[in-house]
């Protein structure tokens, strides 16, 4: 719990100030992350009283779009609506553990670290834990185990990720590119091509969609999006 206080600090601020934690984000839209009226059921029906409903959760389904849902739910849960901050903080230090307790951590704990991390802390650090998550197969991975293969899903994060650190994180200019952006651009140009390929294609289009639309708004992301043609191959 240490580990993440200092990084959860200035939430406490926003607390006090009864403020909510981010005016806007590309972290906080659960409409992002399109699910199964099953999975639906399973996430309105959780206690988030403790770790254990949420936690069980993440192990029962191996899906990202749930995990990113979930872990956007824990946003409103514990930092929002009933600010449990002690929860916040074991949640991290819960995600925390097969990443930096394997010598290979598996690109979906990667996933739900990293995505906490720059949601529920502003921690730039989740990044890197991201960006391993999506090694292309062939490439140096860390620790002893193969690189870990591609999903949509943690190429989808990273954009995600990307483009909150530049916009709300960082605070560079909306209307201007950068390189971070261009960055979220490319991951999510990846996104949509592993997508195509995807059994949950359907989905996965669906969120890009949303996605795209949200980051339109943001006059810098305009240009890069049309250099890549992300919307073109989201549609097909």
């Amino acid at each position: 719990m240490l580990r993440h206080l200092a990084l959860l600090a200035p939430c406490l601020l926003l607390f006090a100030l009864a403020t909510p934690a981010l005016p806007d984000s590309f972290l906080t839209d659960e409409g992002f992350f399109p699910l199964s009226e099953t999975q639906l059921q399973r996430l309105d029906s959780l206690s988030w009283q403790s770790l254990d409903g949420p936690l069980a959760a993440l192990r029962d389904d191996p899906d990202p779009l749930f995990h990113m849902r979930l872990i956007t739910r824990s946003y409103f849960k514990w930092l929002i609506e009933e600010e449990r901050l002690d929860l916040a903080l074991d949640f991290l230090d819960a995600l925390s553990m097969p990443v930096y307790e394997t010598d290979a951590p598996a690109p979906l704990a990667r996933l739900d670290y990293g995505y906490a991390c720059l949601l529920l802390a502003d921690d730039l650090n989740g990044l890197a834990h991201l960006e391993a998550a999506c090694a292309r197969p062939g490439e140096q991975s860390e620790g002893d185990g193969p690189a870990p293969a591609e999903d949509p899903g943690v190429y989808l994060a990273l954009a995600l990720c990307y483009a909150q650190a530049d916009t709300f994180i960082l605070q560079k200019p909306w209307e201007h590119p950068t390189g971070i952006k261009l960055e979220a651009v490319r991951s999510l140009h990846r996104a949509a091509a592993l997508a195509l390929a995807h059994p949950k294609r359907a989905a996965y289009q669906e969120s890009l969609s949303r996605i795209l639309d949200y980051m339109f708004l943001y006059e810098g992301f305009v240009p890069l999006l049309l250099e890549y043609d992300v919307r073109l191959l989201a549609e097909t």
